[in-house]
């Protein structure tokens, strides 16, 4: 009985220290924002006008007001401009992309945006899935 009390007093200290240890990184996994897209990316099948313009939304699932700082399109042919911003945890924000197809030269345009999130910074994809001589006849019947 006595070599099992032993054991206890052994084990209990080491095992609390291990757990308290766990609840410490979880508590810094969970204390900041965390950014997510839905959808994930936007393809654009059709086109009715010059500019592509979508509206994205994103989810702030973990703790803490979530602010993004900044957003750099690859081209210049791109811009986004932040719908709102200072999403608290578990609300929605909004981004406008805007795409100019008059002079595209890819079919792939991507969003760098910047935030206080811990999965920042977060790459978005805008990608046309379109005949490239469909665009420029497009263009030219204007």
């Amino acid at each position: 009985m006595l070599a099992l009390f032993i054991i206890f007093l052994i084990c209990f200290p080491t095992t609390y220290l291990s757990m308290d240890s766990l609840d410490n990184t979880k508590k810094e996994v969970i204390e900041k924002p965390i950014i997510q897209f839905r959808p994930e990316k936007i393809v654009v099948k059709s086109i009715n006008d010059r500019f592509i313009v979508e509206n994205i939304q994103f989810l702030n699932r973990g703790i803490g007001t979530l602010t993004i700082e900044s957003i750099q399109a690859s081209c210049r042919c791109a811009s986004a401009t932040v719908l709102s911003n200072n999403i608290e945890s578990l609300c929605i924000g909004k981004i406008r992309l805007s795409i100019n197809i008059e002079d595209v030269e890819g079919k792939v345009f991507e969003f760098y945006i910047n935030s206080n999130a811990k999965n920042s910074p977060h790459t978005y994809k805008v990608i046309l899935d379109l005949d490239s001589s469909n665009i420029k006849n497009y263009l030219k019947s204007d």
